[in-house]
């Protein structure tokens, strides 16, 4: 096997191993953490005098929604920008 091919091995494994760790796909332009982030979320509710309720039947999706302009911050160094500025 050439260098080259052999490189290019080890290369895609580096890469795979790096893809599994990182399960958020997420990774801090400052630091480089892909551990964990705060993520500004829409959640949907019904809200009434006795409060906020997410979980009531007439919620048409109770699961929080977000996307790539979405606040998100580094758990790690508090760096904080838009989702898409922390995707690969």
């Amino acid at each position: 096997m050439s260098n080259l091919s052999e490189h290019e091995r080890e290369q895609a494994e580096i890469t795979e191993e790096w893809e599994a760790d990182n399960a958020t796909g997420l990774t801090c332009p400052d630091c480089g953490q892909i551990e964990a982030f705060f993520i500004v979320a829409t959640v949907q509710g019904r809200y009434t005098a006795e409060g906020f309720d997410p979980d009531h039947p007439d919620v048409p999706d109770a699961s929080p929604g977000w996307g790539k302009d979405s606040t998100c911050t580094c758990t790690h160094c508090s760096c904080t920008a838009k989702i898409k500025d922390f995707a690969p």
